[in-house]
C-alpha cells in the first residue's frame, strides 16, 4: 500500500514567542510528505536456495566439460592430455555453467515477477533494489561466459577444414569432322587420337560449390533484425513492456508505480525467447519445407560431381557423397535435362555412398593414416610458398603460387578419392549405424585409429554443426543476455536493442572474413572467384 503526495500543513500556536513575520510566513507554508508501507522478506532461504542448485548443477556442468573435452582430444588424436585439453575443458565448463545461470537466474526472476503478479492476495512479495543483486550478478556473469563460449565457438567454425573432392574426368573425344568410322580410321589415325592431351577438367564446378558453401556459413534460425524489431513493437508500442510494473495484475500503460530490475528482466527474457522461438519453430518446420537450402546444396553436389569433406576436427569431419551416379557433369543443357530425367524415372542408380541407397551424409571418424597423409600433403604446400622464389622465364610469382596450389590440390583430390573408394590399403574404414550412447554423450567409442569408420546420418543435417545454422544457440543466447543487461542498467530498450544489433553485425562481419580466408586455405581454391 502506499499513499503519495500527502499533504501536511503546520499549524502555529499564537502565543508562540515567534516574531509575527515568521508566524505569516509559517501559516502560508506547507510540506509534502510520502507516506508507503513496503513488504519485506528475508530473502536469506531464497539465496541459500539459488546457492544450493547453482553448486549441484556447477558439478554437473564440470563432469560434462570433462566428457566434451575428453570427445575432442580423441577426435583431435590427442594421447595424454596436454595444455591444449585443459583450456578445451576450461572453454566447455564456462559454456555450461552460462546456460546454468541463464537458466536459474531467469527462472527466478520469471517466476517472482509473474507469482506476485498473479496472486489474488498478498503471498509474494518482490525484492528490494539491494536484495536483487545476486541475481543481478548472476545475469551479468552468464552474459561474460556466453561471450566467451561464443568467440570459442566461431573459433571452431573458423578452423574447420574443408575440401571439395571432384569426382570428374577427363572426357576423351574423338575428331568426327570427317564422317568415318572407326574401320575406315587408319592405325597411325587411331594412334594419334589416342595420343592427344584430354582436355582438363574444368574448375567451375568446384568454385560453385565453394561459393555455395560459403554463403551457408552465414545462414541463421533466426534473424537479428527481425527479433529487434518485433521485440520493439511487442514491449514499447503495444505497452507490453507495462507488465514490468510492480503491481497486481496485468495492466498497460499505467505508469505511476515503479519498475524494478528484476521485473524488467523477467518480461525481457519472456518476450525474447517467445519470439525468437517463434522464429526458430517457421523457419525449420514451414519455410525449410518449402525452401531447404541444405538439401539444395546436396542436390547440387550430385549434379556438379563433387563430394565435400569438412573436418571440424583433426580426425573427425563431415561427408556429402556428391558424386554423381552418371559418372559426369562436364555437359550441356540437353545432356543434364536427360540426366535428371532419368533419375526422376529410377532408370539410374542411387545417389547414397553404398549400394542400393540414397543416403549421402555421413560423419567420418578417421584414421591416423589419414591424417598424416593429409599434413604431408598440405605441408608441401607450406613449405613452396614458404621456401625460396624460383624465378621462372615468363612467369610470375602468382602464377608460381597457383601452378603449386593446382599440383597440389590434384594430388589431395587423388588422395580423398581413392581413400572412399577403398583404394589405398592404408586407409580404409567401414560404414556403421549411430549408436545411441554415443548420440546422447557426443562422443565416439571406437578405436579408429588404424579403420576409420564412416557413420550414417539419416537426418541429413549433422553437417550443418560447420555452420552458425548447427550452433544457433550459443548466438541467441549472447544476444539476449547482452539485451537484457544492457537493459538493466540504461532502462531503455530502445538503445539497447540498438547495441546488441550492431554488436551482431559486428560479429558476422568480422567472423565473415575469416570463413572465407580459412576456406580459402584448406579448399585450395582460388580466392579470386569467391564472391
Amino acid at each position: 500500500m502506499r499513499i503519495r503526495h500527502n499533504q501536511y500543513y503546520w499549524t502555529i500556536d499564537n502565543k508562540s514567542s515567534l516574531n509575527n513575520e515568521v508566524i505569516e510566513r509559517t501559516h502560508d507554508e506547507h510540506a509534502n510528505f510520502l507516506f508507503q508501507t513496503v513488504y519485506v522478506i528475508d530473502s536469506f532461504v531464497h539465496d541459500k536456495t539459488i546457492e544450493v542448485i547453482m553448486a549441484t548443477l556447477s558439478c554437473t556442468c564440470v563432469l560434462w566439460g570433462a566428457v566434451r573435452a575428453y570427445s575432442w582430444g580423441r577426435r583431435a588424436g590427442k594421447l595424454l592430455v596436454d595444455a591444449s585439453t585443459i583450456i578445451k575443458f576450461v572453454l566447455y565448463v564456462a559454456e555450461n555453467l552460462g546456460n546454468i545461470f541463464l537458466l536459474i537466474a531467469g527462472c527466478t526472476a520469471v517466476w517472482l515477477t509473474f507469482a506476485y503478479k498473479l496472486q489474488k492476495e498478498m503471498v509474494y512479495v518482490t525484492l528490494t533494489y539491494d536484495q536483487e543483486w545476486s541475481l543481478v550478478i548472476y545475469i551479468c556473469c552468464a552474459c561474460g561466459l556466453k561471450a566467451i563460449a561464443l568467440v570459442h565457438t566461431y573459433m571452431r567454425l573458423i578452423f574447420t577444414e574443408t575440401f571439395f573432392v571432384d569426382w570428374e574426368r577427363p572426357r576423351h573425344s574423338l575428331d568426327r569432322s570427317r564422317e568415318t568410322t572407326m574401320m575406315e580410321m587408319t592405325q597411325n589415325e587411331l594412334l594419334g587420337q589416342k595420343t592427344k592431351k584430354a582436355p582438363p577438367v574444368v574448375i567451375w564446378r568446384t568454385y560453385l560449390i565453394a561459393n555455395e558453401w560459403n554463403e551457408l556459413q552465414y545462414y541463421r534460425k533466426t534473424s537479428i533484425s527481425l527479433q529487434m524489431i518485433a521485440l520493439l513493437f511487442i514491449l514499447e508500442w503495444f505497452r507490453f513492456g507495462d507488465w514490468a510494473i510492480v503491481q497486481p495484475g496485468f495492466h498497460r500503460g499505467d505508469p505511476v508505480y515503479a519498475e524494478s530490475r528484476i521485473s524488467r528482466l523477467a518480461v525481457n527474457l519472456t518476450a525474447y525467447l517467445m519470439i525468437s522461438m517463434s522464429q526458430w519453430i517457421i523457419n525449420v518446420l514451414i519455410i525449410e519445407k518449402i525452401t531447404d537450402p541444405f538439401r539444395n546444396f546436396m542436390d547440387l553436389c550430385s549434379v556438379a560431381n563433387i563430394s565435400v569433406l569438412a573436418l571440424s576436427h583433426p580426425l573427425r569431419a563431415y561427408y556429402i557423397h556428391g558424386r554423381s551416379v552418371h559418372g559426369l557433369a562436364d555437359t550441356d543443357m540437353l545432356e543434364m535435362n536427360t540426366f535428371l530425367q532419368r533419375e526422376k524415372e529410377n532408370l539410374c542408380g542411387l545417389r547414397g555412398l553404398e549400394s542400393n541407397s540414397e543416403l549421402q551424409t555421413f560423419i567420418a571418424c578417421l584414421p591416423r593414416a589419414f591424417r598424416e597423409r593429409l599434413d604431408e600433403l598440405t605441408g608441401a604446400l607450406k613449405t613452396t610458398t614458404q621456401g625460396p622464389q624460383v624465378r621462372m622465364v615468363g612467369g610470375d610469382k602468382t602464377t608460381t603460387k597457383v601452378e603449386n596450389t593446382a599440383k597440389i590440390h590434384s594430388e589431395i583430390n587423388q588422395f580423398v578419392k581413392d581413400f572412399i573408394d577403398h583404394a589405398d590399403p592404408s586407409c580404409d574404414y567401414v560404414v556403421t549405424d549411430p549408436k545411441l550412447i554415443e548420440e546422447i554423450l557426443d562422443i565416439e567409442l571406437n578405436d579408429t585409429s588404424k579403420v576409420g569408420t564412416l557413420i550414417r546420418d539419416p537426418s541429413e543435417m549433422s553437417y550443418s554443426s560447420c555452420f552458425v545454422y548447427g550452433n544457433e544457440w550459443s548466438h541467441l543466447s549472447f544476444e539476449l543476455l547482452l539485451f537484457c543487461v544492457l537493459d538493466m542498467f540504461l532502462l531503455n530498450r530502445i538503445i539497447s536493442a540498438t547495441i546488441v544489433y550492431v554488436t551482431s553485425l559486428a560479429i558476422t562481419s568480422i567472423a565473415k572474413t575469416f570463413f572465407t580466408n580459412n576456406l580459402v586455405r584448406s579448399s585450395l581454391v582460388d580466392h579470386r572467384f569467391l564472391i
